[in-house]
């Protein structure tokens, strides 16, 4: 009983850091459509300079916000091949 709770307890818990991350990504880029930004200041902004996160986590995030915004009819964030990400307008 306790194992399932403590991993309900993990779980949870990776659900609110993903939120937190998910949404300093969307404030960043959405902020500045047009604006493209590299995954290292993303990382550098959402993790801080003296993050050791694997930049691949940088395309995981953007998966999933994209998957989450897949509906959105304003705009949609595109992919800058070898630069890195920015926001259009639709």
């Amino acid at each position: 009983m306790y194992k399932a709770t403590q991993t309900r307890i993990q779980t949870y818990l990776n659900d609110v850091a993903g939120v937190r991350i998910v949404c300093a990504f969307i404030d960043d880029i959405a902020a500045s459509p047009g604006r493209i930004f590299t995954k290292q200041q993303l990382m550098d902004e959402v993790w801080g300079y003296e993050t050791e996160a694997d930049p691949h986590t940088i395309e995981v995030h953007i998966g999933r916000i994209r998957e989450r915004l897949k509906d959105n009819p304003d705009f949609e964030i595109v992919t800058m091949r070898g630069i890195g990400y920015k926001v259009v307008k639709k």
